[in-house]
This record gives C-alpha cells, sequence and structure tokens, in this order.
C-alpha cells in the first residue's frame, strides 16, 4: 500500500478482515490513482469478497495432500478404482 501510494500505481491485494460479530471474510481490494485537476489525488476502486475463493483454495489443497497421502502410504500396495 505504502508503495503504491509513494510510486502513484495501482494497488491489488488481499487481506483477510475480522468482521465484528468475529468471522473472518477475505477482501481482494483493487485500486488505482487518478490525479484532480488541482493535483489532488483520487483512489477509485474495488473491494470484493472473495471468501468462497479461499475456502475451494483450502478445500482443494486439504484433498490434493489427502490423496498425496494415500498414494505416498500405497507404494507396497494395489489401489483399485471403479466408476
Amino acid at each position: 500500500e505504502a508503495a503504491a501510494i509513494r510510486n502513484r500505481t495501482a494497488l491489488d491485494v488481499e487481506a483477510r478482515l475480522r468482521r465484528r460479530d468475529g468471522e473472518i471474510r477475505w477482501s481482494r481490494i483493487i485500486s488505482a490513482p487518478r490525479q484532480q485537476p488541482d493535483g489532488s489525488l483520487v483512489w477509485d476502486g474495488i473491494q470484493i469478497d472473495i471468501t468462497e475463493q479461499k475456502l475451494a483454495e483450502q478445500a482443494l489443497r486439504t484433498s490434493e495432500e489427502r490423496l498425496r497421502l494415500v498414494i505416498d502410504g500405497a507404494s507396497d500396495y494395489a489401489i483399485f478404482t471403479m466408476d
């Protein structure tokens, strides 16, 4: 954030935020500076709730880790699958 302000460049960050009720939510904040005729800066931006995306990414990592443990532990055994 400080570098974006100092260099007047776009900002794109993900942040974990705790709501007043204690719930944790994830946000993506995208903002860019726009210079006004009087020389001042206005930051135009958007905040997007990406909590569901973060939860899905964590679930995928957990699933991949579980699969890796099964495969690593099954080196001496056969694995059958049925569809």
